[in-house]
């Protein structure tokens, strides 16, 4: 995909909050991956992401496709 933002650097802390919001367009997609090219330390060559989420409205029912 063009144009994805920039992750947010997060503080690591509890309260954080989603600060970065990716939009897939309206495809619908089974399986998405995520390419972590570069990460914020310059030390450590590690990365995590502490939560993905995805959210969907069903437009049709699954036992009535």
């Amino acid at each position: 995909m063009a144009d994805v933002p920039e992750f947010a650097r997060a503080t690591g802390k509890a309260a954080d909050k989603a600060n970065t919001i990716v939009p897939l367009g309206g495809v619908a997609a089974k399986f998405v991956k995520l390419t972590i090219e570069k990460n914020w330390s310059v030390t450590a060559p590690q990365t995590g992401l502490s939560e993905v989420r995805f959210f969907s409205i069903p437009d049709r029912s699954a036992s009535q496709p």
